[in-house]
């Protein structure tokens, strides 16, 4: 009796702990740093496909930079070593990320990104915006689905504090949320998402390590085993 009942503990601690297991454990759904390809200092990227699955807009002649550490104070990597970054430096510019990922009510997700004002003009406020928007473009490849979710993030102001001149990146430039899709009102659940990255100030900022994570719930099989386990 005693036998099976340590067994019958050791089974339920097993399954405990793969029920916890299925709780936590998330998928990648995008990891960018913008280390590969190599480009060189300072080269504009425009609507190519030099960064595999982005789509870069330069709105209103706005361009995108990949800058090096050395260049301006770049944080990310050993003072004097490279860094490449992706560098907004007007308002309108988007980056976009199909992501291939078909949504449900039920999603979690959780996104992390870093981010710095340039040191220039550095008295004018810089704000990231991203957002996520159902995939669906028109015959110029141009986004025209429903934006399910969006927001602002501000940066802090470019000082001695911030000025990116560490070795990496501060705690005040890394930047973590998490999206709640029972939370959105509009889009149709089973459509793809698209990641949009931009600015809405007209002042230049840095934006790397952009992480988007899929956070499954408990599986519910995990769950019942448990449930049958403790009996």
């Amino acid at each position: 009796m005693k036998a099976h009942t340590k067994l019958t503990a050791a089974l339920a601690a097993t399954g405990l702990a793969l029920a916890a297991s299925s709780a936590t454990a998330a998928t990648t759904i995008l990891s960018e740093d913008w280390q590969t390809p190599n480009v060189a200092n300072k080269t504009q990227l425009d609507d190519t496909n030099t960064f595999a699955g982005w789509k870069f807009i330069q709105g209103n002649g706005n361009v995108f930079k990949l800058k090096d550490t050395p260049d301006n104070g770049i944080p990310g990597g050993a003072e004097g070593s490279a860094n490449q970054v992706l560098q907004f430096e007007w308002a309108g510019s988007a980056a976009e990320y199909d992501t291939g990922h078909n949504w449900s009510a039920t999603d979690s997700f959780n996104v992390s990104f870093n981010a710095t004002e340039l040191n220039w003009s550095n008295q004018s406020d810089r704000t990231v915006v991203l957002s996520l928007t159902e995939t669906s473009r028109d015959g110029g490849g141009n986004l025209i689905g429903t934006t399910v979710w969006t927001k602002e993030y501000a940066l802090p102001e470019y000082d001695s504090n911030h000025d990116g001149a560490a070795e990496d990146w501060s705690l005040a430039q890394t930047f973590t949320d998490t999206i709640d899709a029972s939370l959105w009102g509009a889009g149709t659940p089973g459509s793809a998402l698209t990641l949009e990255v931009g600015s809405t100030d007209s002042r230049g900022l840095y934006i790397d390590n952009i992480v988007l994570d899929l956070v499954p719930e408990p599986s519910t099989t995990a769950l019942l085993g448990l449930g049958g386990l403790a009996q």
